[in-house]
């Protein structure tokens, strides 16, 4: 008799022997399609059950963290995790555990080794024996072996790493709130670190670094430092002209292991490139480069074709890596890499903030549009009043809690409001900053997860400093975005967190240009807009005339005065119909011509950035 249960695993069997176009789940794990013995290995899932199993057992814990677009991963489950000596070792002496980077980022931040695949073993308690990161068959088992003699003794951790390892810790500390000191370093910083042969920053390996492109860009904007539009200017044009950059299909790959962007790992993820497109968007509206919008328009049709799915309105994660087809001059007639079908909320929320770039500095509606039905879909599938935004859809939504995907989806609906005017869009970010700031923040600082992980170790992964900081400095970015707008809610725990950040910044070096944005609203470089319009109509030309300026940290809000004259009263603004513009702390005469607005914004502005 064959049970439904059975019957499933058949299909499931089935569809990994023929169906090599992805990386198809096995036994409910995710490992390379070309792996042929792996499933032999006795894989659990990540839960109590397998700590319970452990220490009843005294067997340490081996963890596997991979990514369904990983070539090293891939290769790792080929190769050593199909041998049968490693398969043996590991099912007689070993718990094994099998953990998707890309869907629990909560686990990969916590034991990431400093890349995938990461290989950590651990004690019942969840403690890092020791890790690393690829095993050929042979280095696996005299790594297994070696750990496994000294395991009684390394397996507890003193009491004391608690507090030393603890995300943060171990860094320098600067004193007092930050100033435009502070920018000025982080701008020092990243000109030092600038590689003036082949753009980017560092002189090894070369990953993209959007956060410092968009922090320059900023600073270019205020400061008119020309070295700054330097740095920009040829890093952009030497990534575009790199291997990196798939000039046949469009789209970034996610970094070269040489500094001159000429040799690539070959996946695609779509967080990456959303951030990247989005920095050769803004580059084009700041200084005018047709050469940047086409660039970020391949790469957007080249989303389309592969990372979105028109049928169900969602992005999809990422396309792995596969040097034959890339390489190939017939590439259209090989069959494409695999594309990780599922969609994560916080590169999505990305991506949706892209698009709204993308018809900002084109005019595009199509842009536009798609924005709109892909953030419609996002909360509609992965967002919930009681439990905020999930990190991920297969199908159904799954892992809420995660301080990134709330972010950065806060970040999209600012982004959806500021270019469509529709309030419903600001309420949602509102009314989802309040359950960041009740679920997430505390004493200066946020918390990565709302819930409890299943295990907290004293000794953490060499990625857990590196993910604290960043996805706090995205969160003070995001609420520094918002402040403007409700000042009462925000301002104090702004100011508070951006002190207590402030000590991270020069650890964080090339990537601190995050902070460095929040920095520029915090110290007043803002750009707040407030349009008066009892028109709708009136309302979105200005909304387009604004929005295809590159204009930093701007703040928008829309009034009608029929509809919103409490409102109005309440806070202070005129009710005669114009743009009312303020920067820097100083506002202009208001603007009740709207053919006159563009010009009029940026003769104020340049008048601002002259007294500054």
């Amino acid at each position: 008799m064959v049970t439904r249960k059975t019957e499933k695993l058949l299909v499931l069997t089935l569809l990994t022997l023929f169906c090599l176009n992805t990386a198809m789940p096995v036994y409910g794990f995710r490992f390379s399609p070309k792996a042929k013995k792996i499933g032999k290995i006795k894989w659990n899932d990540w839960d109590e059950n397998v700590f319970q199993r452990a220490e009843k057992t005294k067997k340490p814990i081996l963890l596997s963290l991979s990514a369904v677009w990983c070539h090293w991963c891939h290769v790792m489950d080929e190769t050593t995790y199909s041998d049968e000596r490693v398969i043996t070792f590991i099912n007689t002496n070993l718990i094994p555990v099998r953990v998707d980077a890309d869907q629990r980022p909560d686990i990969d931040n916590i034991y990431n080794q400093g890349g995938w695949p990461s290989t950590v073993l651990l004690t019942p308690g969840g403690e890092i024996i020791d890790g690393g990161t690829f095993f050929s068959p042979d280095e696996m088992l005299q790594w297994l072996k070696y750990n496994l003699n000294r395991y009684p003794q390394r397996w507890n951790p003193r009491k004391k790493e608690l507090k030393s390892h603890a995300p943060g810790s171990n860094l320098p500390i600067l004193n007092g709130k930050p100033d435009k000191r502070d920018l000025e370093e982080i701008n020092a910083i990243l000109i030092d670190s600038f590689d003036k042969e082949h753009g980017g920053f560092g002189q090894g390996q070369k990953f993209p670094n959007p956060g410092a492109i968009e922090f320059l860009l900023t600073y270019y904007f205020w400061k008119e430092q020309k070295s700054a539009m330097n740095v920009v200017i040829k890093t952009l044009d030497e990534m575009a002209g790199g291997k990196i950059f798939d000039s046949r299909e469009g789209g970034f790959f996610r970094y070269s292991t040489k500094p001159d962007w000429s040799a690539p790992h070959y996946e695609k993820m779509l967080s990456v490139n959303a951030r990247i497109i989005r920095n050769y968007l803004h580059a084009y509206m700041l200084f005018g480069i047709p050469r940047y919008l086409k660039v970020a328009e391949t790469s957007i049709s080249y989303i389309r074709k592969y990372l979105y799915d028109g049928k169900e309105k969602m992005f999809r994660g990422s396309q792995a890596a596969d040097e034959r087809y890339y390489r190939s001059p017939e590439r259209s007639s090989l069959t494409p890499p695999p594309v990780d079908m599922t969609s994560y909320a916080d590169s999505s929320a990305e991506m949706i903030s892209t698009l709204t770039a993308a018809y900002s500095a084109t005019g595009n509606i199509d842009y536009l549009r798609w924005a709109e039905e892909a953030i419609q879909s996002l909360m509609e599938r992965l967002y919930s009043v009681e439990g905020g935004v999930y990190h991920y859809w297969d199908g159904s939504p799954h892992l809420p809690g995660l301080l990134r995907d709330n972010i950065l989806v806060i970040n999209a609906l600012i982004d959806m409001y500021n270019n469509t005017g529709k309030g419903h869009y600001l309420e949602s970010a509102e009314g989802l900053l309040a359950y960041v700031i009740k679920n997430y923040y505390q004493d200066g600082h946020f918390r990565l997860y709302a819930g409890k992980s299943i295990k907290s170790p004293a000794r953490a992964g060499v990625m857990n400093n590196f993910r604290w900081i960043r996805d706090n400095f995205t969160a003070l970015l995001v609420l520094s975005r918002l402040e403007p707008v409700i000042p009462e809610e925000l301002t104090e725990i702004v100011v508070r967190t951006a002190e207590h950040l402030r000590p991270f910044y020069k650890s964080f070096e090339i990537y601190s240009g995050t902070f460095g944005q929040a920095l520029f609203h915090i110290l007043n470089h803002d750009i707040e807009i407030k349009i008066v319009m009892s028109s709708t109509k009136d309302s979105l030309m200005v909304l387009n005339i604004l929005n295809s300026q590159f204009l930093p940290g701007k703040t928008i809000r829309i009034y009608n005065p029929v509809r919103d004259g409490e409102t109005m009263k309440k806070e202070g603004i005129p009710e005669k119909e114009g743009v009312y513009l303020c920067a820097l702390t100083i506002c202009a005469p208001p603007i009740d011509n709207i053919p006159e607005i563009k010009t009029k914004t940026m003769e104020f502005l340049q008048s601002i950035r002259q007294r500054h």
